[in-house]
């Protein structure tokens, strides 16, 4: 059970008001400001990973045996906070990418804390991933595998907590949580939340890079073990979230942009003083901005959009 891990660090953030943005699209407009959570060089991925790796280590884990890209906000993080768990990391290493420049600093700081890299084509992420799980068998070597992205129960857990958190820092009623989806964690624990602690707030999530039913039947299998894990009486679905997943911005995949996009992203960016990523918290701006732009359902609500980070891929 997750509720059984002990001693968990987590480090809350803010929720910060933006008049630029709460102009912009007519709405009241707050970011909860997850790229300043303070380990891990920030964002959501390091929240996850102060629930995953302590549950890594209560089952005596040595290494931690993932899989990921270069550009990987998950990995990076990995990367700082393993050593401080006491824990080494494999990292099965592939590129599906390459459209992308390879020299981004989340590669680089895996560089730094010795990731120890196999690498691999990513049509043999599958077989690689099991080599190593049988090496380490037969090593009897303690590890812990977490699926690429930190896609797990605790990883769900992490953002239903922070649900939790976000309603003991506000004094206002959000009526929308927005949030970039990628692998569906970050989404699913925000949706599970909000009917436990916050039942008249809506998550939205923009996608980044997938279609629409792909990440519903993902969103659907993240549900369904989180539940299975947990003794929550919650009744959420992936059928009831559908409508408030979008897939109309994602500008042709994972890190693609085009001119329109890129005109915005440097207009909030200098407005707001803060930098956002190409690849995640931009482009869930930018596909908001066009959603609201095209039926005003932002109008005069609440909105709080939450920063995963990201900003080693800027």
């Amino acid at each position: 059970m997750i509720s059984k891990i002990e001693k968990l660090n987590i480090f809350p953030t803010p929720v910060q008001y933006s008049p630029f943005l709460s102009e912009l699209m007519n709405t009241n407009f707050y970011f909860k400001r997850d790229d300043l959570y303070i380990s891990g060089g920030g964002g959501s991925k390091a929240r996850m990973l102060d629930y995953i790796l302590s549950k890594a280590k209560s089952e005596n884990a040595e290494y931690i045996l993932t899989a990921g890209g270069p550009y990987s906000n998950f990995n990076r993080a990995l990367a700082l906070k393993a050593n401080k768990y006491g824990l080494k990391v494999k990292l099965v290493l592939y590129d599906k990418n390459t459209h992308l420049n390879d020299k981004n600093l989340n590669k680089r700081i895996c560089d730094y804390c010795d990731i120890e890299y196999i690498p691999c084509e990513p049509d043999n992420v599958v077989e690689t991933i099991e080599n190593e799980k049988n090496k380490l068998n037969y090593f009897e070597i303690k590890y812990y595998y977490i699926w690429g992205g930190g896609k797990s129960n605790e990883g769900v857990q992490a953002y239903f907590d922070c649900v939790n958190e976000i309603k003991s820092h506000i004094d206002f009623s959000p009526n929308y949580f927005v949030v970039p989806l990628g692998t569906g964690t970050t989404f699913s624990g925000l949706s599970l939340g909000c009917e436990q602690f916050m039942p008249d707030t809506k998550t939205i999530g923009i996608s980044i890079a997938r279609k629409r039913n792909e990440i519903v039947k993902v969103i659907d299998d993240i549900i369904l073990d989180f539940l299975k894990a947990n003794s929550y009486d919650l009744h959420t679905k992936s059928e009831n979230l559908k409508d408030y997943i979008h897939d109309e911005f994602i500008l042709g995949g994972y890190g693609k942009v085009n001119k329109e996009y890129l005109s915005f992203i440097k207009e909030i960016t200098k407005n707001e003083s803060t930098v956002f990523d190409d690849i995640y918290v931009g482009k869930a701006l930018y596909g908001l901005y066009k959603l609201n732009k095209e039926n005003k359902m932002l109008q005069n609500k609440n909105t709080v959009f939450i920063n995963t980070g990201g900003i080693y891929n800027f």
